[in-house]
């Protein structure tokens, strides 16, 4: 699908750094986004983010959110900008890939029909043996089903057990740091990566006047299709819940997850 029909992509759960450039590559067209301020002077990743002409947001700074929204909207509508698409990881923070958290609503803001790109990173060895584990001996399953995983999370790489119970595994832990997504794929011979291109989402009269409700409505159709859990956080929540852990503060009334 060309830009002109849907200006806007939008992919989840949002695990890694890596998790946009192949939900853009697949449009072969150009493309750029918005992206956390801190990602700026990151080394590598920071200079392509600047290469691609992605614009920046500082979310502690009221001036900097509205300055983006106006580029979104801009980019989005005029024609000196119809031959790019913009990327969005609507959740505006990293899981573990079992969840889909809350929807910010930049990306809905200006009211364009949006592409719903779902990206998966399963385990290595999740992938492999899915593929391998029927042609197995009965005492391997059951060793393996016993000790690694459940049996349903070997029946195919794209079960929905699998990515409820263990999300992108290792993968997601190289959330934000080009050196430690380097070190993880040193050390991994070959991460599978399953992107599923969804149809186009147009907006009704009240989505696009209503950009909060555009966002949820997109999200449930989202949580509708992949069967995520659903958990609606913030990157606000999850630093409370690092502050008051990081400061053994409130354990008996909060959970972690280790």
């Amino acid at each position: 699908k060309s830009s002109k029909e849907a200006p806007i992509i939008c992919y989840g759960p949002h695990t890694s750094m890596l998790d946009g450039m192949p939900a853009s590559i697949y449009r072969y067209q150009t493309w750029n986004g918005l992206s956390h301020i801190q990602n700026y002077s990151m080394p590598g990743y920071g200079l392509l983010l600047r290469f691609s002409e992605f614009a920046f947001v500082d979310p502690d700074c009221e001036k900097s959110r509205k300055k983006s929204i106006l580029t979104i909207k801009h980019r989005a509508q005029s024609s000196e900008w119809n031959h790019i698409v913009q990327i969005f990881a609507p959740e505006g923070t990293t899981s573990n890939g079992t969840n889909l958290g809350s929807f910010k609503k930049g990306a809905f803001i200006p009211g364009a029909p949006i592409q719903m790109v779902d990206v998966q990173y399963p385990e290595m060895f999740d992938y492999i043996l899915s593929k391998i584990f029927k042609y197995l001996p009965t005492k391997i399953q059951q060793f393996l089903s016993n000790n690694l995983s459940a049996p349903e999370n070997f029946t195919t790489e794209n079960s929905t057990a699998r990515r409820k119970s263990r999300g992108s595994g290792w993968a997601s832990y190289t959330f934000d740091c080009s050196f430690y997504i380097f070190l993880y794929h040193l050390c991994c011979f070959y991460q599978p990566l399953i992107y599923t291109v969804h149809d186009i989402y147009n907006p009704d009269s009240q989505e696009k006047n209503d950009p909060e409700l555009y966002a949820e409505n997109f999200r449930q159709q989202f949580l509708k299709i992949t069967k995520l859990n659903d958990q609606e956080t913030t990157r606000n929540d999850g630093a409370i819940v690092n502050y008051l852990h990081s400061r053994n503060i409130g354990k008996e009334i909060y959970d972690v997850d280790e």
